[in-house]
């Protein structure tokens, strides 16, 4: 039933991703416009255009971004020890790293540098590393091999580190490393993902039974007032909603503890 869920879920949003609607609207609205209807091409043309103007102006990303990424504290003090570190994937560029032969990470790689960073700072404790292939095609390669690259690579000890490679999305993956790790009550672990990602994180952690330490990093928005237009502003958008509607349907389904996940 999950891997319905998540296969289900990656297909909507492949259909109906903002990007892909604009421009289906915009191949359409073109075609219309060689054919008698095209008054309707124009329309739908206007409307594309209106609704690109608008999703590139950059607070509308910002302002969902800012919501997720301040919902947990970003100024975190550690304890002095630690049982654990758990980081979710999502910083590896694995088909390029297996293409080259080179670990290649993308915009999200302070996950796993904090990651290193503890695992340095707290030589006694576990580390895991959870996540596998989020994208329907199968021969897309797991991230435990760009990940075991960056750790040879910067002198971490791989078989210091537990891969769970096998989820496909957040709730398998935090159900797995419940499964794998069996945390005793009162035990100390840090979570380390993207800080927009924190609260859906947290929640199906908790949902799990495990209460962990959030350590958010990689944020996206920054307090500078700028009202410009830009595609990459979009791009934020698109990923903000993404994950706004990840945590309502994951909230509505039962698979974090409550709608919004925040701290205790």
């Amino acid at each position: 039933m999950d891997t319905l869920f998540w296969f289900f879920s990656k297909l909507l949003w492949w259909i109906f991703s903002p990007s892909r609607i604009l421009l289906f609207l915009l191949a359409l609205g073109t075609v219309l416009l060689w054919t008698k209807k095209n008054i309707a091409g124009r329309w739908l043309l206007s409307v594309a255009v209106v609704v690109i103007f608008v999703l590139s102006f950059r607070p509308f990303g910002q302002g969902l971004l800012f919501v997720l990424e301040s919902r947990f504290s970003h100024s975190l003090k550690l304890p002095e020890e630690l049982d654990g570190v758990v980081v979710l994937a999502g910083s590896e560029n694995s088909t390029i790293s297996k293409t080259w032969g080179q670990p290649s990470l993308n915009g999200s790689s302070e996950r796993l540098i904090t990651f290193i960073s503890l695992a340095k700072r707290y030589p006694e404790a576990k580390l895991l590393f959870v996540g596998g292939v989020g994208s329907v095609d199968s021969q897309v390669p797991t991230p435990e091999g760009t990940a075991r690259m960056i750790f040879e690579q910067v002198g971490l000890d791989a078989s210091r580190v537990i891969f769970e490679s096998k989820s496909h999305n957040t709730f398998q993956g935090g159900v797995a490393s419940y499964e794998l790790i069996k945390p005793k009550a009162g035990e100390k672990w840090v979570l380390i993902t993207s800080a927009f990602h924190m609260p859906r994180s947290v929640g199906v952690y908790r949902q799990a039974g495990w209460e962990v330490i959030p350590y958010p990093v990689d944020f996206g928005y920054d307090d500078q007032l700028r009202f410009d237009f830009s595609l990459g502003h979009m791009a934020v958008f698109s990923r903000a909603l993404h994950e706004w509607i990840g945590v309502f349907v994951y909230g509505l389904t039962g698979k974090t503890t409550e709608l919004f996940p925040g701290p205790k």
